[in-house]
């Protein structure tokens, strides 16, 4: 089939674009895999690395454990590997204080070190139990968690121990950091008869422990990984039961703990585990996400997953995001032996996130830019009536580049909503037939048009495109439906051009109710639905986690109707959208401060805006974490910008003048 839509090209003549089956191309992922080399001899007999852990070198490349191929590994950011043998099982790693690389010996009560061109020795602690993770601290010193104690080894060999109390309880000392004013804190877990408890540690000079909470362990929870960040420390909870898995945060003195929920409540097997800062400010961790097990009792394995928290400004934090790793046959063949799972991470010098990936003997990496805030920066234009598609791309208050992509779209077909349905943090464009039903998608890389596909042929013009959001978390947004005959609610689960389940999410929705908006109101990772009452003026929120409809909140009764929803943005950079408001008559415009299903502040920003200019999208086009205001004037074609800070307009300049009336912004 031929599609209807052309692509511009730089000589910008047309070039006919073949429509992509649904089921033949699959979005390329941001993950970078680099395979390990085949030590195998005997087929039958193979012989695997394992990787485990990884650090930074001084010598500016990645250095990895494998503990059964009992090696030390580098990598080079360009992907070039290296293996120097070791004796023992290599566990965890780090470059310490003397620039060599140190690392654990898990079955072996020994500390390795070896130098940047492989001189290799080893020291014995006196605990006969497995050290796992290593750290170097600003006192030149390495620490370990080793088993129940906490481990100072200088250099030179010479060992302390520091013992922290269990409470009577089968705890372990699992991760280990070092905070912001120099004090060693670490993870201490357990698990008994009534299931897993975990708690903070921290020790300070000359060796006094303090723990957080300070009352006991918290029961339910399983700390892991702990890493510094913002004067804080955030650290892995993997929980005890299907969607008790989260990241904690801590302050540096300690003080009450924030937790940020990882993945669907319903599905079970979600871990994570180490967790690490990249260059931009950015929390990312490694989640097992070893298996699923259906209602029919077989089990899916999986290949694991990388998370991530972004950086918004004020030192606030977005929701999490993750990325699914591939290995070919896990999820589908549920005797896959080597799905494995990802282990360390770490920041490379590259400003990438490097992690190892165990049992399929990997190394792989992952751009510290994916999965940031889709559409910052530019929006979409359509020209109704010449068919012309294109972008803006904008660079704080103007705009930096006008991009074309397409001429010749036939009228009948409409842009229906723009959001990354790849994952690869750029926002792609669906497309709606007004007469057939179709449905469309164009890829998106920044403002280069990848391909198109049709991907339904006559979807029944009674169901209409809500908007698009990511529902389920995985960091690709979905298409949100409503049938406008039955109120009926459903949603496609997308994976690039890939329509990967249909649910109906609730049945018989009065049609006086309307989805004004999608966004994430909570915080959670899971974009919500934002519905408005066309005869009552009640707002009301439905809080998702994929189908899943938590919670529905009203948010408030009997907004007058000459109020009007514009739209749902985070104004204030903490993570959580934020409702935008105009008055129809008097062109006010107001916000909702968001948190969650709570109001927490109401103002009106701005008086008697000229009725003349409407909004026209809220989306973070300044790119500082916080959404801004695109206005179009519907008489002249102009279009300003409003660039906000919670509730201040920080700046509001003209950006374009007499842009046609028939280019209309997506």
């Amino acid at each position: 089939m031929v599609s209807c839509f052309c692509r511009i090209g730089l000589s910008l003549t047309p070039i006919l674009l073949l429509a992509v089956p649904a089921h033949a191309q699959t979005p390329p992922s941001p993950i970078t895999a680099f395979a390990l080399p085949n030590h195998t001899v005997d087929p039958n007999n193979p012989q695997y690395s394992t990787p485990i852990a990884m650090t930074t070198g001084p010598d500016g490349n990645l250095w990895f454990t494998e503990s059964t191929r009992h090696a030390i590994g580098r990598i080079t950011p360009t992907g070039m590997i290296t293996e120097f043998d070791v004796t023992g099982t290599p566990w965890s790693i780090t470059t310490g204080p003397d620039g060599a690389i140190w690392f654990t010996d898990f079955n072996d009560a020994t500390i390795g070190r070896i130098t940047v061109s492989g001189a290799f020795t080893q020291f014995a602690i006196p605990r006969s139990a497995g050290p796992g993770r290593i750290i170097s601290a600003p006192d030149h010193n390495l620490w370990i968690a080793t088993h129940t104690t906490v481990t100072r080894l200088d250099v030179l060999g010479n060992v302390t121990e520091f013992t922290p109390p269990t409470d009577g309880l089968p705890a372990f000392v699992r991760g280990i950091a070092v905070g912001w004013d120099g004090s060693i804190w670490f993870t201490q877990s357990g698990q008994d008869a009534t299931g897993p408890f975990a708690r903070l540690g921290m020790i300070v000079f000359p060796g006094l422990i303090f723990f957080s909470p300070d009352n006991g362990f918290i029961r339910g929870s399983f700390f892991d990984g702990i890493t510094p960040a913002d004067r804080d420390l955030w650290f892995t909870d993997s929980g005890g039961s299907p969607g008790s898995a989260q990241i904690g945060r801590i302050g540096f003195i300690g003080g009450p703990i924030t937790f940020f929920a990882v993945g669907p409540v319903a599905v079970p097997g979600i871990l994570p585990t180490d967790i690490v800062l990249s260059s931009d400010g950015s929390i990312w961790f490694t989640d097992a996400y070893f298996s699923v097990t259906p209602s029919n009792s077989s089990t899916t394995k999986r290949a694991g997953r990388i998370g991530r928290i972004a950086v918004l400004t004020g030192g606030n934090r977005g929701g999490i995001k993750e990325f699914p790793i591939s290995i070919p046959g896990c999820g589908l063949d549920a005797s896959h032996p080597r799905c494995g799972y990802p282990g360390g991470i770490v920041a490379g010098p590259d400003g990438n996130l490097w992690f190892a990936h165990a049992f399929s003997d990997q190394i792989m990496r992952i751009p510290s830019t994916a999965g940031q805030p889709v559409g910052t920066g530019k929006v979409a234009w359509q020209d109704k009536q010449g068919g012309t598609v294109g972008t803006w791309s904008f660079q704080g208050n103007s705009v930096r580049s006008e991009n074309p992509l397409a001429s010749g779209v036939p009228p009948e077909w409409q842009l229906a909503g723009t959001g990354d349905l790849d994952g690869n943090g750029t926002a792609d464009l669906v497309w709606r037939h007004d007469s057939t039903g179709a449905v469309s998608v164009w890829l998106m890389n920044d403002v280069t048009l990848l391909s198109t596909a049709v991907i339904s042929s006559g979807v029944p013009l009674e169901w209409q495109i809500a908007g698009l959001g990511d529902l389920n978390g995985d960091t690709k947004a979905d298409i949100v439906w409503r049938n406008s005959r039955t109120g009926d609610v459903a949603v496609w689960w997308m994976n690039g051009y890939h329509v990967t389940g249909i649910p109906i999410v609730s049945s018989g929705v009065p049609l006086s109710w309307q989805i004004t908006a999608i966004g994430d109101l909570d915080g959670d990772g899971h974009d919500d639905l934002l519905w408005r009452n066309a005869q009552t003026g009640d707002v009301a929120a439905w809080l998702m986690n994929s189908e899943t409809v938590l919670a529905i909140p009203i948010l408030s009764r009997g907004v007058p109707l000459a109020w009007q929803i514009a739209g749902l943005g985070d104004l204030d950079g903490d993570g959580k959208a934020d409702v935008v408001w105009r008055h129809g008559q008097t062109g006010d415009v107001a916000v909702w401060i968001m948190n969650g299903a709570t109001v927490v502040q109401a103002p009106v920003i701005s008086s008697a805006v000229p009725l003349a200019w409407r909004i026209a999208k809220v989306a973070d086009v300044s790119g500082d974490g916080k959404a801004d205001l695109i206005w179009r004037h519907t008489q002249t074609g102009a279009v300003a910008e409003w660039l906000l800070n919670g509730t201040v307009v920080t700046q509001a300049p003209v950006i374009a003048t007499g842009v046609p009336l028939s280019w209309q912004i997506q």
